[in-house]
């Protein structure tokens, strides 16, 4: 005897456990690259052969990279969808970390600093929208919070990594985060309020269904109106 409504209930918990991934692994990585200098700048300074403004160049250098990141993010989603953005935020980050881990020279590494900062600022403005969207109403507080939880997680994580382990590992760490946050993408739906909001509404009930179960599709119809509304109104201000 196959059981379909117990394996039905398994993979609607992947997909919601995918899509929680997908939205705190960006803000891990994120704030694991703010402070990747804290316990490893003089490494840096003595390996690359850098004076110490170069250090704080190069320290900078993500968070100057996530201004433009941030400001072309919210735009980015609003048209290709938070989904597809993600594909691109999650594929920047991994080869900036890529780069980071595989650097044999200052500018490289620079390079990919600045390339995964770009990504992961993209990744801090498009995940609380997804997550926001994707989630139950019951715990929709608790989930976007998380975001900022996996942000501050990712920081202390580095420092507690740099006491015992190289920067090379701690770097490829967060190619690995990056990568599976990526892998996971291709497990969850688009976010439906955008669906919805595109005039795609069989999409956006079948990707609800996928996050929230049949048995909460009358909840759909609310959650259409209200994003085709929102849509419309954003469209007059136009």
């Amino acid at each position: 005897y196959f059981d379909f409504t117990t394996l039905f209930i398994y993979l609607l918990l992947v997909i919601q456990v995918a899509g929680v991934f997908v939205s705190t692994a960006g803000q891990f990585t994120s704030g694991y690259g703010i402070g990747f200098l804290g316990p490893f700048g003089s490494d840096m300074q003595e390996q690359f052969k850098m004076s110490s403004d170069a250090v704080t160049w190069v320290a900078s250098s993500v968070t100057l990279a996530g201004i433009p990141g941030c400001l072309v993010a919210g735009k980015m989603a609003d048209i290709m969808g938070r989904r597809n953005s993600l594909f691109i935020c999650y594929i920047l980050s991994s080869t900036g970390w890529l780069l980071v881990t595989l650097s044999r020279h200052s500018m490289v590494f620079i390079l990919g600093r600045v390339v995964h900062g770009f990504g992961e600022a993209m990744i801090v403005v498009v995940t609380p929208m997804y997550l926001g969207e994707i989630s139950p109403a019951r715990y929709k507080a608790v989930l976007v919070a998380s975001v900022t939880v996996a942000g501050w997680g990712g920081n202390a994580v580095i420092y507690a990594l740099g006491l015992f382990l190289p920067w090379r590992l701690c770097a490829s760490l967060c190619v690995l985060v990056s990568v599976l946050g990526l892998l996971c993408l291709l497990l969850v739906p688009e976010s439906p309020p955008w669906l919805a909001g595109s005039g795609r509404n069989e999409e956006a009930e079948r990707a609800f269904i996928k996050y929230h179960g049949a048995r909460e599709v009358m909840d759909f119809q609310t959650e259409i109106l209200g994003a085709q509304e929102s849509k419309k109104e954003i469209s007059f201000k136009k």
